[in-house]
């Protein structure tokens, strides 16, 4: 169509040629080979118009649809742009409640801090307080300590005196029996005193300890728990007593037995068994002098060598190794043979010869 139309528009144009030089036959052939030329121009033009439509439509389609994808990229990335925005925002919401947060907590350790600063204080000004009313309180005990102690080494002093004394006047009054039972071979006596002493009015008496050069014939003769004759009652029920851990009632008991019956046939016994009373209330040096009765009285009875290994022990409750290693080794020169020469030797194993 668009040919034809070209044809017309040209024929039209060569027509006043025609009409006005009356063309001849060889301008019209001219004319017609031109117009031939003419024509396949136009359809190659038509021809490169098709393909630059062609062309161009392929390209702007492609074009078209680059744009659709970049526009769905965009919009992606819009989305994900107004995402990381709310997780920003989201993340700096967090970031000021935290720092809001840490603020008050520091506020608050800062408070704490002062409290416990105070309280540290305080508690170092009871402590201090504490250790001055401590250091009040043992100096009291000390003093307190040192006067029972220097009480204590009077009273003993003056019952060593008074047993001194009635040891003189038993020593007058006594009979020859008993005077060869302390006499001594011209060997030194040595005389046993407590060192420490608790006295509570008790009444006893005391002698010298003999070292003889030869060992002592100890009479072993039978056990015998239980009294005959007179007092029986009295020492059967005081006995009960001591096994019974009656302790103060026992020594009671045994005290009157021995003066209803100073020569009863188990009055040696009442008296050792009077001295255990005492030492089983922890009164050793009261003890130890009611042992040193049967001892000096009686060397060769049986309860002698237990009277003496009971001395020793109670010389070192009172802290007087030295006298106690001096009845053990008594013990095993005097008492060889008896029960309690093995007790003596480990005792002075464990206290160093």
């Amino acid at each position: 169509m668009k040919t034809v139309n070209l044809r017309l528009v040209t024929l039209l144009c060569c027509l006043p040629l025609l009409l006005c030089h009356c063309a001849s036959t060889q301008d019209v052939q001219n004319l017609n080979m031109r117009l031939r030329t003419l024509d396949n121009k136009l359809v190659e033009m038509e021809k490169d118009v098709v393909l630059v439509q062609n062309t161009a439509g392929t390209s702007v389609d492609r074009v078209q649809r680059q744009q659709a994808g970049l526009g769905d990229s965009v919009d992606s990335l819009q989305t994900e742009l107004l995402q990381v925005k709310g997780q920003l925002d989201e993340s700096r919401h967090r970031s000021r409640n935290l720092q809001e947060a840490n603020t008050e907590l520091l506020a608050e350790i800062d408070r704490r801090m002062l409290g416990l600063t105070a309280t540290v204080a305080d508690l170092s000004e009871r402590l201090a307080r504490l250790e001055s009313d401590v250091s009040g309180i043992r100096a009291a005990r000390t003093r307190e300590a040192t006067a029972r102690a220097e009480a204590a080494a009077r009273e003993a002093k003056r019952a060593r005196e008074k047993a001194k004394k009635k040891m003189e006047q038993a020593r007058s009054t006594r009979s020859i029996k008993s005077a060869r039972s302390t006499r001594s071979t011209g060997d030194q006596i040595h005389e046993i005193v407590p060192a420490k002493a608790k006295i509570k009015g008790r009444r006893v008496a005391t002698s010298t300890v003999a070292r003889t050069s030869e060992p002592v014939r100890v009479h072993k003769t039978a056990k015998i728990e239980k009294a005959s004759g007179p007092g029986k009652e009295i020492y059967d029920e005081a006995l009960s007593l001591f096994k019974a851990k009656k302790y103060q009632k026992s020594y009671d008991l045994f005290s009157t037995y021995i003066e209803k019956y100073p020569s009863g046939k188990l009055t040696v016994n009442a008296r050792f068994w009077a001295a255990d009373c005492l030492f089983k209330q922890k009164e050793y040096a009261l003890s130890i002098l009611e042992y040193q009765n049967v001892i000096a009285d009686h060397p060769r009875h049986a309860k002698a060598p237990a009277a003496l290994l009971k001395q020793g022990l109670a010389f070192e409750a009172l802290e007087d190794n030295d006298t106690a290693k001096i009845v053990y080794k008594k013990i095993l020169s005097d008492y060889s043979t008896s029960d309690q020469a093995a007790t003596a030797r480990k005792k002075l194993d464990k206290l160093g010869k």
